[in-house]
C-alpha cells in the first residue's frame, strides 16, 4: 500500500472510533480530510452524508426540546393572563421550530386575546368621548389582529368624531395601508387604500398601490 492509502485507511478507522464514542463532528472532520486527499471518494462521501444527517437530526431534536420549554413557560404565563409575556415565549419557540403546530396555535390564540383586550380599552375610552386615546388603542389592536372588525369600525368612527379633515384622514389611511402592506396584510391595506382614495381621489400613489395590492391578493388566492 502507498502512504496515501494508509493515511486514508487510518482516517476511516479514526472516524469509526469517533462514531463509536458518539463524537460525530470529529468523525465528519476525518471524512473531510479523506475527501481532501481523495476528492469524490465514494465511501467517504456516503459516510459524511450519513454523519451530517445524524448531526442534523440531533440538532433538530435539540431545537424541539428548546421549543417545548418555551411553550411550557408560555402556557404558564398565558394561564396567569400575562399575555404579552406568553406571546414572547411562543415566538421564541417558533424561532426554534418555525412551523411548530402547538406554538403556532397558541401564538394565534394569544394574539387574538391581546387584540381583544386592547380593543376593550379603546371601546371604553370611545364611550367616554376620549377619541384620541381610543384611536391609539384601536390601532394597537389592529397591529395584533389587522382583521379585527370591531376595531376597524370604531377606529373609523373615532377619527370622524375627532374631526379630522378628509384629506388628513386620507393621508393617515394611506400611511396605515403602506404599513399593513409591508407586513403582508393585503386585505387591510386594500381596505385602507380604498377608503383613502374615496376621501381624496388626488392621492395618486394610493391608487397605484391599491391596484398592485389587489393584483397580489388575486395571485395569492389562486
Amino acid at each position: 500500500k502507498g502512504r496515501l492509502e494508509e493515511l486514508v485507511e487510518s482516517l476511516f478507522a479514526r472516524a469509526a472510533s469517533y462514531v463509536k464514542g458518539g463524537n460525530l463532528e470529529p468523525a465528519r472532520d476525518a471524512m473531510n480530510q479523506v475527501l481532501e486527499l481523495r476528492p469524490g471518494h465514494p465511501e467517504a462521501v456516503r459516510f459524511k452524508e450519513a454523519l451530517e444527517k445524524k448531526l442534523a437530526d440531533i440538532e433538530d431534536a435539540k431545537r424541539e426540546q428548546r421549543a417545548l420549554r418555551f411553550i411550557q413557560e408560555g402556557e404558564k404565563l398565558y394561564k396567569d393572563n400575562q399575555l404579552t409575556q406568553a406571546l414572547r415565549e411562543f415566538e421564541r419557540a417558533l424561532r426554534e421550530v418555525p412551523e411548530h403546530p402547538r406554538a403556532t396555535e397558541l401564538r394565534k390564540e394569544v394574539v387574538g386575546r391581546i387584540a381583544d383586550r386592547q380593543f376593550a380599552l379603546g371601546e371604553a375610552k370611545f364611550e367616554r368621548g376620549n377619541y384620541q386615546d381610543a384611536i391609539e388603542d384601536f390601532e394597537r389592536a389592529l397591529e395584533y389582529n389587522p382583521r379585527h372588525g370591531q376595531a376597524i369600525n370604531l377606529l373609523s368612527q373615532a377619527r370622524r368624531r375627532l374631526g379630522e379633515s378628509k384629506a388628513a384622514r386620507a393621508r393617515r389611511l394611506h400611511a396605515e395601508a403602506v404599513k399593513a402592506y409591508a407586513q403582508g396584510a393585503l386585505e387591510q391595506a386594500i381596505a385602507a387604500w380604498e377608503e383613502a382614495v374615496s376621501l381624496d381621489p388626488r392621492l395618486e400613489e394610493a391608487k397605484v398601490n391599491l391596484d398592485r395590492a389587489k393584483q397580489e391578493l388575486k395571485a395569492r388566492n389562486r
